[in-house]
């Protein structure tokens, strides 16, 4: 394994009796982008200025390509912040802004003037470098500001929510655009949001916040699919929550009893255990449950049909007597109606057996 680009060892930040970061520790590797999420008030941002040497750690250590920067301040740190207002000086033009921290730098003009035009084609900017800030839209504003960050060539760059400002298309192709960029320069972007979509779509690894503490971390598609706690799961999409206890276990496998009936899945867990099924509405089928691998949720009468553009969204009371309501969400060929109960099914592989917290 090589050596971690950036290693966070026990960090924690406390605001008198606020704890804002409780002893996190991480590790992200060169060329790797990785996604702080979490809610509002998880320490995803006090985390990233501790990152970027604005905000001291009360306790704990930071490296960066191995040396200690605890302690050093963000101008002698090999990072560079972009930040959700970009920062960008309006009495300049967008070459000049581009190319200020070469400047600060002493690199000579030729030079920045030569490495400024090459970061603003790198962000599809070039033919706007004599142009002032207020003479180009949000989306280019936030491109200048990624261009300043990259032309002089940090080891790791810092994205406090870059894309907040934006509109929805706007922000859908600045993502596209910041992927792509990241992996042209095979550069180490660590970047803060609280939208999981915009995390799923960017990330190589999600770390998800939850008061102060990682909550879960790894990959999009195994944090969605497999979370490592309820609020994992619940964060990170819609999904369906079905309290139990565990009756049997083994080889793998557990046997919940549910307000559903017994429901067999895979996870481990003690007998007598209490557990939360997470189910999420795309797992959801309705018809005849014919496979070994089925598992039958019961028959519910089907409602709240809301059309989504790729499925149907739709909600299903089912269990013994009704009380158990399941968000699904159906394929549009699907042909379900709201007049008699209809039996609801998953697969085994689909229900995660989680537990209240991951610690």
């Amino acid at each position: 394994m090589s050596t971690p680009v950036v290693e966070l060892q026990n960090v924690a930040k406390e605001y008198g009796p606020v704890v804002a970061v409780e002893d996190v520790s991480l590790s992200v590797q060169k060329g790797e982008f990785v996604v702080l999420l979490g809610p509002s008030g998880s320490g995803k941002t006090t985390l990233l200025s501790m990152l970027g040497g604005f905000t001291l750690p009360t306790r704990g250590q930071i490296l960066i390509d191995g040396a200690d920067v605890t302690g050093v301040a963000p101008a002698q740190r090999p990072t560079v912040t972009v930040f959700q207002d970009y920062a960008l000086f309006p009495h300049m033009t967008v070459k000049d802004n581009v190319a200020f921290g070469l400047a600060m730098r002493r690199v000579p003009k030729p030079q920045r003037t030569e490495l400024a035009n090459a970061a603003l084609t790198q962000v599809g900017l070039a033919d706007f470098g004599d142009r002032r800030i207020h003479e180009i839209s949000g989306g280019q504003r936030q491109r200048v500001a990624l261009a300043r960050a990259i032309v002089i060539e940090p080891a790791v760059l810092l994205l406090d929510e870059p894309l907040g400002a934006l509109d929805v298309k706007i922000r859908r192709q600045m993502q596209n655009e910041l992927h792509t960029l990241q992996r042209e320069l095979n550069a180490t972007f660590i970047h803060v949001t609280h939208d999981q979509e915009e995390a799923m779509s960017l990330a190589d690894t999600i770390v998800l916040l939850n008061h102060g503490r990682i909550e879960d971390s790894g990959p999009p598609e195994r944090i969605y699919r497999e979370p490592a706690s309820v609020f994992a799961a619940t964060f990170m999409g819609d999904t369906n929550i079905i309290r139990g206890t565990i009756a049997k276990s083994g080889r793998g496998n557990v046997t919940v009893d549910t307000a559903l009936g017994t429901l067999k899945c895979h996870g481990q867990g003690e007998p007598g255990e209490a557990v939360s099924l997470s189910v999420r509405p795309e797992a959801i089928r309705c018809g005849a449950a014919n496979g070994p691998d089925r598992v039958k949720l019961g028959s519910g009468r089907l409602s709240d049909f809301v059309f989504q553009g790729t499925f149907r969204r739709c909600l299903a009371a089912t269990g013994p007597d009704a009380s158990v309501q399941l968000q699904l969400r159906l394929p549009l060929d699907t042909q379900a109606g709201s007049d008699a109960p209809t039996p609801i099914w998953t697969r085994s592989t689909d229900i995660v057996v989680l537990r209240e917290s991951s610690e």
